[in-house]
């Protein structure tokens, strides 16, 4: 009988303790101590359809994504990485930072994009004359957050968005329409990818 309640008792520990263990794994996985992300911080609701975060100010280095195209996204990526390696020669690199955003706007049928890497608040960045390549501050605000699986594309990034939006209604909160964001945590060179979808709270 006392190995039997002992059984009882140890189990559901044994799986939370399984469980814990997995979430500590995957958040070390998605921005681990490896890994240099905004400062954030989780607001507890009662709402599991999606996350609601509050982010610091933060800095970003943008450029203009000018199409869909495969080769005008890997031309914005090749523009931020060409400002970093400049800063670099100048005496300013610039660390890796995650998540890489894709921030979205749609409107009259047509989207607007840019492409953002992540600046660690503490970063210099020396004066350029670079006009294809800006220094963005977001200002702290709230996030509602989903993430999603799947091959990563303008059609499932605007899908998911527009999923986000409807589950963000239902629970009641007020977000920026048609603006979007989609965040991946992983270098290009990573086969599996962490990703997620942004809307900023109005």
């Amino acid at each position: 009988m006392a190995s039997q309640r002992m059984a009882q008792f140890l189990f559901p520990l044994l799986a939370l303790i399984f469980i814990l263990l997995c979430k500590a794994l995957c958040n070390e996985g998605i921005c681990g101590a490896k890994k240099i992300c905004p400062e954030y911080f989780s607001v507890v609701t009662p709402n599991e359809d999606f996350e609601t975060r509050l982010y610091v100010e933060t800095r970003w280095i943008t450029t203009q994504v000018k199409s869909q195209q495969l080769s005008d996204v890997m031309a914005a990526h090749y523009r931020l990485q060409g400002f970093c390696d400049r800063q670099k020669a100048k005496g300013h690199p610039i660390p890796d930072g995650y998540p890489v955003l894709i921030s979205a706007i749609k409107a009259a049928d047509k989207l607007y994009a840019n492409m953002s890497w992540f600046v660690p608040n503490n970063t210099e960045i020396a004066i350029t004359s670079d006009t294809n390549v800006w220094i963005q501050t977001r200002p702290m605000g709230y996030v509602y957050v989903r993430s999603f699986g799947g091959v990563p594309s303008w059609e499932t990034s605007i899908e998911k968005g527009e999923q986000l939006q409807e589950l963000v209604t239902k629970a009641g909160k007020s977000f920026v329409a048609n603006h979007f964001f989609g965040a991946v945590y992983n270098s290009s060179l990573e086969l599996r990818k962490y990703k997620e979808i942004w809307i900023p709270a109005s």
